[in-house]
């Protein structure tokens, strides 16, 4: 049996504060996700477990294996800008493996995240109806409430 080391509270509260932001700031949840890889990585203990893992598990292979693929395939385009973009978007499929790999989660802390992740939605949504609400009162179009219009506040472009 593992035990819990000082640095493994500090994993599990940055991964609960990057589900908690997931759906309203993507780039607290990297941060997160990054800090997280790199105590697993520089901690000789956290390393050894996510080795560990990753040789047990196959399924951790999947998805930078996919990223490579990707990667690839990237080789055969023109647009290099679009291609960048891309490569970014699809990064979290290198840093999820690490993070996955980084912890030893039971059911009690997967009903955490659960709960975070919940609470996160719930802080997104409100705040997206605040908006709406302001910007209907304001113009009285009820269009302010449709996703075209609100998805441009938190994330998407």
């Amino acid at each position: 049996m593992i035990t819990q080391l000082p640095s493994t509270s500090l994993k599990k509260w940055l991964l609960l504060i990057s589900v908690f932001c997931f759906s309203f700031n993507l780039l607290v949840s990297i941060v997160c996700w990054v800090l997280i890889g790199l105590i697993s990585l520089f901690l000789k203990d956290h390393r050894s477990l996510m080795i560990n893992q990753f040789k047990s598990e196959n399924y951790l292979w999947l998805l930078p294996a996919l990223y490579v693929m990707h990667l690839l395939g990237v080789l055969w385009t023109s647009n290099y800008s679009q291609a960048g973009l891309d490569l970014q978007i699809k990064l979290t499929f290198l840093l999820l493996p690490i993070i996955l790999s980084s912890f030893q989660i039971d059911d009690a802390f997967i009903n955490k995240i659960r709960r975070y992740f919940i609470g996160g939605v719930l802080v997104s949504c409100i705040y997206l109806l605040a908006i709406a609400f302001n910007s209907y009162f304001h113009s009285r179009q009820l269009s302010v409430f449709f996703y075209s219009e609100l998805s441009s506040h938190l994330m998407h472009p």
